[in-house]
């Protein structure tokens, strides 16, 4: 099944448009082509860092909302460990700046190895109980 949808070419088109619109990143099932017909479309927008987070980076969500069957999140609001499946699993669709993409993606794999006992000890402590 192919992941290229018309809707998902008019987000990655419009993203385009979008000064704030870093990259458009396709993940979950359909990225790791095990998608079924029913399967929702999960895409995150990589916003530039001019757009500060919370309320900003919320209202480009929603612009950029409204299509059926795709699942919008904005990676700067994502969970450290969501971040790093998104990068490890993700299709870049569209990259405004390969470089800065570079460098978010870098800083995030950073950031999750610095994370990675702390995450794993909470993973263990959960399927304890």
């Amino acid at each position: 099944m192919s992941v290229v949808t018309p809707p998902l070419v008019r987000l990655v088109e419009r993203a385009g448009r979008d000064p704030d619109i870093l990259a458009v990143v396709l993940f979950g099932s359909r990225a790791r082509g095990e998608g079924s017909p029913g399967s929702d479309t999960d895409v995150c927008l990589v916003l530039t860092s001019a757009v500060p987070p919370g309320l900003p980076s919320a209202r480009k969500r929603l612009q950029f909302s409204g299509d059926a069957g795709i699942d919008l999140v904005v990676f700067q609001e994502l969970p450290l460990p969501v971040r790093s499946r998104v990068l490890r699993e993700g299709q870049v669709l569209f990259a405004r700046d390969e470089e800065a993409l570079y460098a978010v993606a870098l800083t995030t794999v950073r950031d999750f190895e610095l994370f990675r006992p702390i995450y794993h000890a909470y993973l263990d402590q959960v399927g304890r109980d």
